[in-house]
């Protein structure tokens, strides 16, 4: 609370009293023995001296505030001061020792008790004492006066008494202590809310101990309410509300009790408001809040909110320099709180002000102190500006840089920078309202609009004007006024709102708003271009000057009180309505038009749906709004302090929420609510689900803010929306916009309205086209299109058909058909009138006019009517005329299918040429059958695919027996093979029957057949390897009886019985020897195993096998590693007797047999291979004239020419002879050297026609020596230049793959692979081989063809070109043997790979060479073991 002025004691520093006039306006206080009147604003209006010197017991003020008695310690009269006449009047009572002092609250009366018990009552109107001796034994001490006019006294003796208003004794009562206080009150009886506002009952606090409720209406029952002991004393205690009761305890303590008569005694509120002590506690009924003054000062309880502790409002009190309080009451008009403290000062606090205030803009004023206004920028909050004015106002009014304060008629103006007074008015009659802006003042008073400058100024144009300026009757009483920078605004009891424009002096009387109903107030916004208006029905409209849209407020309150505009949200509105805040947002365009929504918490559906509850809030109680500024609500509350509180609305500006998921939703929410899109857009993003994103969408839809909703569209990749609403940004016509956006929202109805009133009506009629509302469109199209009347009676008509209303459709077509133009022109173009004949003929047929329906459908000669009336006519079981048409609309299948049902064959077969349904080919079939023209049957069966009838006809009609074995055996039917295996075994035909037998799955009947006419091998043959295990078993059983071994073993085999299958191939001795590999590499058993290798190493029978029969037993087990050991040792063997081709193919089988089991290659398979296909090499190398290659190649072999035990001088020979034709003459020279130093050569030597040339090269050698260097090559793993025939990596170690055709190492960019053999070759090098190696290129247009289409070429489609270009290609084909396996192979197989492919290959190749399976060794480091060493 703000202090408002304080009264200092005298210089004894006693204990003062005051009290406070009826009325509130002046304020008695005593001190220093004089008493002192001050007016509420702290000022002295008089100073009543006294004549006596005794202590002021006492100030009292009559009922009407007119005279103050003065009741004195010692002094038998009583002063008595007039405020009128500003007198004293000593009233003489002859009393000693007065002790009490009390006006009637009613009456004239003034009761006076002394200090042994005797009364004097005081008539002042009659000037007549009536005195009561003895009233009491002892000292009356308390007492108080009824609103009937009772007097209830307390005395000392302990005892209460209740007298008249003549002092004659009503009732007296005993208590169990002296009285303190006592005070008149109504206790309400029952349970009721509604109560008798007589005083019944005295509450009286006695000793301090407790307090007795004395009821008059039943004096022998009082309630004494005690309380807790740890309370304290009672201090003092106050009535309020509803008969309840609030007590103060000595110790701190407050406790709120009903007096009700079932809740008495009841505690409904206790608190320990100060810590040690309390000294008074008050009450203000106006207020409904409790006082208490005790340590720390001066509480303040609201009673009517949950007795909440108001913690702003308390006082803080210097006990140290101003003694602890004393006494403490609120004013009679609770505006302010008074307490004295023992030290004599008396302080007076502001409690409560009129809750006056303005504000333009951001800027505000309100009455801060009684006479004192302040002015504030409520958004940059700095320190008010305080002016002080010469009255104690009622109403203020804020402009841009002054401040009008009044009263009554009159008003001060200030000026808000140096706060001086400019400008003082007096109107005629009193002022209703006052608006200022920056120059002028607009004043209602009288009915009448007083329009004039803050600040004349001489010779400055218009100063004054009157509104309104009309003199009919209620168009010249204006109710209301509101003042912009540009505007005069006002409203009249005629119901209308005039718009004055200040710049140009003169009223817009195009802007006038006319109402049916008396304006009672505006609220404009800062710009005046739109206003809130309420009328005298207290309904609230909004009002836009500038299109005259006047839209109706939803759930406007009845008892509306004051409207803000929010000063940042320019659409937002607040409405109060004396507790509660209303929010609104002004959507001045959407689909609908200009609306206005009461705002509340909003919800979002899954699909995006919006549901908002319009909520109100509540201000604190006594808290008034006076400005918004983005939701912040700037308040003035009762003690005149501004607060600012947030709208719920807003509760998303938050900063500190920020980041948190749920204020984001809120945030999001909040900000769709209030239109503000780009914000929730922020939110959105945040969020980033469906839902919100839909319901962005739908909002921006509804404000026609197509740029947003696009955005969103756009940003959920909802392609189809996007462009839909990129169309609309063409249209320019808000209604035209909103038409298509209900649209799209499907709303048609209002899509339809918007339409029409757009400037392009048409867009209704398109839309109800295009949704086949066809009754809608057409009677649009009466009115906007005639010329569309034709084509949509036409589709109403095809709709109409479609539901089944025919008669309806009926005379649709014959509208469409015949709808004529002003001028008589048919409409309907020649299109439309061929559908309406169609339309016509079906429905005709559809209402039983079959005649005529037919005759339309013949005459149309429109096949798709013929089939769909045909199909009508076989609907209503008119099957001649339905053929008919249907064979006049081409459908033949269900014209056929009516002539067969209804047997007329001779129409059938004309058309049944034509038919391809199999089903009515079989009816057909069946019927040329029962009339005996099977020819005709087996052609119809034939097309209805029934070959088993085919095959029947041809077995038992038309004796075409090799017809129906093809038939059998193309078709596969079991049911057909099954005839013509009966057929067979009666014709004796056993081989036939046995092979017809099995393809009708009767291999039973067939095997006995089979057995019994020794026919086993067309059993056998047909069945193949097909044939199921016991099957088998019965065929091996039967050949072994037939003692024919080898195929019993086969068949023994096929049915799993290995053991019996091998005895049998054995038994054959070689001649199934394979037969017994593959038995046994089937069935995986070392005992059968043994069994074999026994057999082939001759331990049966003394002759040891083939070896290669080892090998390839070896390979059929999976056995690898000794596959690879027999294939070495056969190799060596073959090799060894000079048999180097056969050894080459089984060192290349093998080789390539464990690389695609991904199984080890040793080390000398590879290396055997690798010498002796350089061996191979050298021939063709040499009849290519490539000596140097075949030189390096034979140096080679000449390396390892011990492996060539039969011809080791003829490859010396010829290394010698190559080297020396290709300039390695030092390898000539030591192979020369080598060979005749030799004496197991010396014969070959001798005999050799080369001994002379050899000899001679030893002889020379001496001389010329120089050996020819070797091509460089890149190595594929290193990447450095190495001799082009070194096979090892020299970083690495690694072996390198040998290219076949060559044998140098191969090449990374060079790669290919062999087609045949599947071995790595340089490409280039592979070409230049075919090239050589072919007998002759293809030449014969032929033969390319037949190349291109063996390759995967495209030589087909260009023989189609010309020969000539085949000619060409096909001089580019060449076909040889390839140098592996020596199997035919084409340049066009041939390709070069890939690095990876090439590279993947090396680290595979070596892979194997070292025996290290799947190893992720790199292939760059693979050494060890697997090192191929050709030295």
């Amino acid at each position: 609370m703000k202090k408002l002025f304080r009264v200092s004691p005298g210089k004894s520093r006693s204990p003062s009293i005051f009290s406070w006039q009826p009325e509130g306006n002046f304020l008695a206080c005593s001190g220093n023995g004089i008493v002192t009147v001050y007016d509420r604003h702290g000022e002295i209006t008089e100073e009543i001296p006294l004549s006596g010197k005794g202590t002021i017991l006492a100030l009292e003020w009559d009922k009407d505030g007119e005279c103050l008695a003065i009741l004195q310690d010692e002094n038998g009269q009583i002063p008595i001061w007039n405020l009128s006449s500003k007198k004293v009047q000593q009233l003489e009572t002859n009393l000693r020792d007065p002790t009490f002092l009390k006006w009637s609250k009613v009456g004239p009366q003034l009761a006076i008790g002394t200090q042994k018990g005797n009364l004097l009552i005081f008539n002042r109107s009659t000037k007549k004492k009536i005195p009561i001796l003895a009233k009491h034994p002892r000292a009356i001490t308390c007492g108080s006066w009824s609103k009937t006019n009772q007097l209830c006294l307390g005395s000392d003796d302990c005892t209460m008494t209740l007298s008249n208003e003549s002092g004659d004794a009503i009732e007296q009562t005993d208590l169990k202590f002296p009285p303190y206080d006592l005070q008149f009150a109504t206790q309400k009886e029952g349970s009721s809310h509604t109560r008798d506002l007589k005083e019944n009952t005295v509450s009286i606090n006695m000793g301090g101990k407790s307090l007795m409720l004395y009821n008059l209406d039943n004096p022998d029952n009082p309630v004494e309410l005690s309380f807790e002991p740890e309370y304290g004393n009672i201090v003092g205690h106050c009535w309020f509300g509803d008969g309840f009761l609030l007590v103060g305890f000595s110790r701190g303590q407050v406790v709120a009790l009903s007096t009700h008569t079932n809740e008495v005694s009841e505690e409904m509120w206790s608190k320990s408001v100060h810590s040690s002590s309390i000294y008074g506690v008050a009450y203000s009924s106006v207020l409904k809040r409790g006082a208490t003054a005790g340590d720390g000062g001066v509480k303040i309880i609201d009673m009517s909110n949950d007795f909440k502790e108001l913690k702003e409002e308390a006082i803080s009190m210097d006990t140290s320099e101003d003694g602890r309080p004393h006494m403490i009451q609120w004013s009679p008009d609770g505006q302010i709180l008074t307490v004295s403290t023992r030290s004599g000062f008396i302080y007076n606090f502001l409690a409560k002000m009129p809750t006056i205030h303005s504000h333009y803009g951001t800027n505000c004023s309100y009455l801060s102190s009684l006479r004192e206004i302040s002015f504030v920028d409520t958004l940059t909050k700095q320190r008010p500006v305080t002016i002080s004015v010469g009255i104690e106002p009622t109403f203020c009014a804020l402009g841009a840089s002054h401040v009008a304060v009044g009263m009554n008629n009159r008003i001060l103006f200030y000026q808000l920078s140096d706060t001086n007074l400019v400008n003082e008015q007096e109107y005629v009659g009193m002022v209703m309202d006052v608006r200022c802006n920056d120059r002028f003042a607009a004043v209602l008073s009288n009915s009448q609009v007083t329009l004039h400058l803050i600040e004349p100024v001489k010779g400055g144009g218009p100063q004054r004007k009157t509104f309104p300026d009309r003199d009919a009757g209620s168009l010249k009483k204006a109710t209301c006024v509101a003042l912009s920078d540009q505007f005069l605004i006002f409203g009249t009891e005629a119901g209308t709102v005039e718009f004055f424009f200040l710049n140009e002096w003169a009223t817009l009387t195009g802007a006038e708003l006319r109402h049916k109903t008396a304006i009672t107030k505006i609220y404009p916004n800062s710009m005046g271009t739109r206003l809130v208006v309420v009328d005298a029905a207290n309904e609230g409209f909004m009002f836009n000057p500038i299109t005259s849209d006047f839209t109706p407020i939803p759930e406007f309150p009845t008892n509306s009180s004051n409207v803000l505009w929010d000063n940042s949200d320019k659409n937002i509105v607040m409405v109060y309505d004396g507790s509660m805040l209303h929010t609104y947002v002004y959507a001045p365009i959407t689909i609908r038009g200009p609306m206005m929504m009461k705002l509340g918490p909003l919800e979002i559906a899954g699909d995006g749906s919006v549901s908002m509850q319009p909520q109100s809030f509540p201000l604190e109680s006594g808290w008034v709004p006076i400005l918004s500024h983005n939701g912040e609500i700037t308040c003035q509350s009762s003690s005149g302090q501004l607060h600012t509180v947030t709208s719920p609305t807003y509760d998303h500006n938050d900063e500190k929420e920020r980041k948190n998921r749920e204020r984001q939703l809120l945030r999001f929410t909040q900000n769709l609510a209030l239109l503000r899109l780009k914000e929730a857009w922020s939110a959105a993003l945040v969020l980033n689900k469906s839902p919100y994103w839909l319901a962005l969408a739908n909002k921006a839809m509804q404000v026609m803010d197509i740029q947003m909703a696009v955005r969103v569209y756009r940003q959920i990749g909802d392609a189809g929306m996007v462009i839909g609403l990129e169309s609309l940004k063409q249209y320019e016509d808000k209604n035209l916009l909103a038409g298509h956006i209900a649209l799209l929202f499907m709303d048609y109805g209002m899509a339809q309205d918007l339409f029409l009133s757009s400037s392009r009506p048409l867009s209704a009629l398109e839309m109800r086209r295009d949704l086949l509302h066809w009754d809608s469109a057409l009677r649009l199209a009466n009115t906007l299109a005639p010329e569309q009347v034709p084509d949509i009676s036409v589709e109403f008509a095809q709709q109409l058909e479609f539901r089944g209303e025919f008669e309806a459709s009926l005379k649709m077509y014959e509208s469409a058909l015949n709808f004529m133009d002003d001028l008589g022109n048919v409409l309907a173009t020649d299109s439309q009138q061929s559908t309406c004949m169609c339309g016509i003929a079906r429905c005709t047929l559809r209402l039983g006019d079959l005649r005529r329906g037919v005759r339309l459908a013949r005459e149309s000669d429109d096949k798709k009517l013929c089939r769909e009336c045909a199909a009508i006519l076989s609907d209503l079981k008119q099957f001649s005329e339905a053929a008919s048409l249907f064979e006049l609309g081409e459908q033949y299948e269900k014209a056929a299918e009516i002539y067969i049902k209804t047997k007329d064959f001779t129409q059938a077969s004309k058309i049944i040429g034509r038919v391809t349904l199999p089903k009515l080919h079989s009816m057909f079939g069946k019927a040329c059958e029962q009339a005996e023209k099977y020819v005709e049957a087996a052609a119809a069966y034939k097309r209805a695919h029934d070959m088993d009838a085919v095959i029947r006809l041809c077995l038992n009609n038309l004796g075409q027996l090799d017809r129906a074995f093809t038939l059998v055996r193309e078709s596969g039917s079991s049911t057909g093979a099954a005839m013509v295996a009966k057929y067979c075994q009666e014709q004796n035909d056993f081989r036939g029957a046995i092979e017809f037998l099995l393809m009708a799955n009767r291999s039973d009947e067939a095997f006995a057949l089979a057995k019994n006419h020794v026919c086993m091998d067309v059993y056998t043959s047909v069945l193949g390897e097909k044939i199921g295990p016991d099957d088998a078993r019965e065929v091996a059983h039967y050949y072994e009886t037939q003692n024919e071994l080898g195929e019993a073993g086969r068949y023994y085999s096929l049915c799993g019985q290995y053991n019996r299958a091998l005895k049998l191939f054995l038994q054959c001795g070689d001649k199934q020897v394979d037969a017994a590999i593959e038995v046994v590499g089937k069935a995986r058993n070392d005992m059968l195993t043994h069994m074999l290798i026994d057999f082939l190493m001759g331990e049966t029978d003394g002759q040891p096998k083939d070896p290669d029969y080892v090998y390839r037993l070896y390979i059929a087990l999976g056995n690898y590693t000794e596959a690879a050991k027999t294939a070495i040792i056969i190799a060596q063997q073959e090799q060894a007797d000079g048999d180097y081709g056969r050894a080459h193919k089984i060192l290349y089988q093998t080789i390539h047999e464990l690389e695609s089991k991904d199984s080890y290659v040793p080390q000398k398979l590879r290396k055997m291979f690798v010498i002796l296909h350089s061996y191979q090499l050298v021939k063709k190398l040499a009849k290519r004239g490539d000596h140097e290659g075949t030189a390096r190649l034979l140096l080679r072999v000449a390396k390892n020419i011990s492996k060539f035990p039969k011809h080791q001088v003829r490859i010396l020979i010829s290394t010698i002879i190559e080297c020396q034709k290709s300039g390695l003459k030092d390898s000539a020279y030591e192979w020369a050297s080598f060979v005749c130093s030799n004496a197991d050569y010396k014969k070959e030597l001798e005999e050799s026609k080369f001994k002379n040339k050899i000899q001679s090269i030893v002889r020379k050698g001496g001389a010329n020596r120089e050996e020819k260097a070797e091509e460089m090559t890149k190595c594929p793993i290193s990447g450095d230049n190495i001799p082009c025939t070194e096979l090892e990596c020299k970083s690495t170690k690694d072996a390198l793959p040998m290219c076949v055709c060559t044998g140098r190492h191969m090449e990374l960019d060079d790669w290919c692979f062999c087609p045949i053999s599947g071995l790595p070759a340089l490409y280039s090098e592979y070409m230049k081989y075919l090239h050589a190696e072919a007998p002759n290129a293809i030449e014969s247009v032929e033969g390319a063809v037949e190349e291109m289409a063996r390759g995967g070429g495209e030589g087909g489609k260009e023989l189609n070109r010309g020969k000539a270009m085949f000619r060409n290609m096909a001089s580019k084909v060449v076909r040889a043997l390839d140098p592996v396996k020596g199997a035919m192979v084409s340049s066009l197989d041939i390709s070069r790979c890939s690095h990876e492919d090439a590279l993947n290959y090396i680290t595979k190749y070596n892979t194997f060479l070292s025996g290290k399976k799947n190893s992720n060794q790199n292939p760059n480091t693979t050494g060890g073991e697997g090192q191929v060493d050709f030295e």
